[in-house]
């Protein structure tokens, strides 16, 4: 597809009259039809209570306190996730061991002592991240909850504000922060807290007519003045359902070139998905015939680096067999995707603030690319621009499959900002970072790739 070319706008969708508050010009937007979640028609975020289905083990979880003094307050506040859980039947947390209060330099040694596979680890502040993760091994997942939750559950509700300046957004109770942790911990356990129908009747069922490996993909950088490596992360679904909630997970350090200038293009993308490549044939018996790969940056400026990533993807398809036709050649399809925190459009009839899964893809647009703005239920827009695309897919296809993919986000009972797999991207490189960051390394005498990727990737 040459996505040089001017593509018409999409016509799914109910249309609705907007303003730019950047032009105050006229634009016409469309609201596109709600989704459906385990049967129920939701618009934006549904209740956990009707959705959530627990699928996990035995519901034993041990807990441990870091650095924290004896308080009643942990206890009440275990009391009330066990609580919580039962009145959403998720089937977890059935048996809690007591909580253990360690010091920081015992948490490693407590985690492998530790009877269960599951383990909350309460922490003074988020500081304490990237070590509690640096220590899990041997199958051993870990929940950090910071002191400062804690208190909001079991105290008076969430005062932070989210959103920006022009849109602050909304306030969490205690009861929404249970039921964020809640979520995170079915995950964890092996569960799944909803799927999203994909309609014969809507799309984007068409898109997965065939298996489709989605990918969602990142690169962020330290400062200049750091010796520390960029961080590269890379994550995609093993299954055929992307709401399943199972990720694959790969992290790649990468070091500024010979003449120290820092790369803005994922280096080694190739070799990493041809590994999540076999991973995904070992799942499903056979490779993708299609390759959805989101990429966060920058439009405009990140548009070559994507497509110098492009080349890499398709270079690392080479040489594997499916099903055994000796040439393995998926439709390949790359979308930049960035995020915009202000308020762009608003009600052409009242100023009020636009309906989530709003979506601008004229007007205001580029002439040369097929692109859009979609409005999430999380305050500000996200666009999109399609880079390549061997599918060929309309421009309808592609907002309903962003719109369908910020669904899917197990741990939210809402719209996100971003796919799903773009979302865990962000946060995998949030992770690497604390790991980085807790690392007492050299970095005049810095380690290997191979030794800072078994460093920042994930134990589970």
């Amino acid at each position: 597809m040459n996505t040089t070319e001017m593509e018409p706008a999409g016509t799914i969708g109910t249309p609705i009259s907007l303003i730019s508050t950047t032009s105050q010009a006229p634009v016409t937007g469309r609201v596109l039809p709600s989704l459906i979640i385990e049967g129920e028609q939701v618009s934006g975020s549904w209740r956990m209570e009707n959705v959530a289905q627990g699928m996990v083990e035995d519901g034993r979880v041990s807990v441990f306190a870091v650095d924290l003094p004896m308080t009643t307050t942990i206890d009440t506040f275990i009391e009330q996730l066990i609580t919580k859980a039962d009145q959403l039947g998720m089937g977890i947390l059935v048996q809690v061991q007591d909580c253990v209060y360690i010091t920081s330099e015992d948490l490693e040694r407590a985690l492998d002592l530790s009877p269960t596979r599951f383990n909350y680890v309460i922490m003074p502040h988020g500081n304490y991240f990237g070590k509690i993760k640096m220590c899990e091994k041997d199958g051993k997942v870990t929940q950090c909850v910071t002191m400062k939750t804690v208190e909001k559950v079991t105290g008076s509700p969430v005062k932070k504000v989210t959103g920006s300046r022009r849109n602050p957004g909304h306030y969490n109770s205690p009861d929404q922060v249970l039921n964020n942790l809640i979520k995170k911990t079915n995950q964890k356990m092996g569960g799944n807290n909803w799927m999203v129908n994909k309609d014969a009747e809507r799309l984007p069922c068409s898109v997965f007519m065939e298996p489709t490996l989605i990918l969602g993909a990142a690169l962020n950088h330290f400062p200049r003045t750091s010796a520390k490596p960029s961080i590269a992360t890379i994550v995609g679904s093993p299954s055929t359902s992307i709401d399943s909630g199972r990720y694959l997970n790969r992290v790649l350090p990468i070091f500024p070139d010979a003449d120290g200038k820092i790369p803005q293009y994922i280096q080694g993308v190739g070799w990493v998905l041809k590994e999540m490549l076999e991973d995904y044939q070992t799942e499903n018996k056979r490779l993708p015939k299609k390759i959805v790969y989101y990429r966060l940056g920058n439009i405009g400026d990140d548009d070559d680096n994507a497509l110098n990533e492009l080349k890499e993807i398709q270079e690392s398809c080479l040489g594997l067999e499916d099903s055994g036709e000796v040439v393995y050649e998926p439709q390949i399809s790359i979308v930049m995707c960035s995020r915009l925190q202000d308020q762009l459009f608003t009600k052409a009839v009242n100023g009020g603030r636009v309906d989530c899964g709003t979506v601008v893809d004229s007007g205001v647009m580029s002439p040369y690319h097929m692109e859009f703005y979609l409005h999430s239920e999380i305050p500000g827009y996200s666009r999109y621009r399609i880079l390549f695309d061997d599918s060929s897919l309309t421009i309808d296809e592609w907002e309903m499959l962003s719109f369908y993919l910020s669904h899917c986000d197990p741990r939210n009972s809402r719209m996100v900002e971003y796919p799903a797999p773009l979302l865990y991207a962000s946060l995998s490189y949030k992770a690497a970072r604390s790991k980085l960051l807790a690392c007492e390394i050299d970095w005049t005498n810095p380690p290997s790739i191979d030794e800072l990727v078994t460093i920042l990737e994930p134990a589970n």
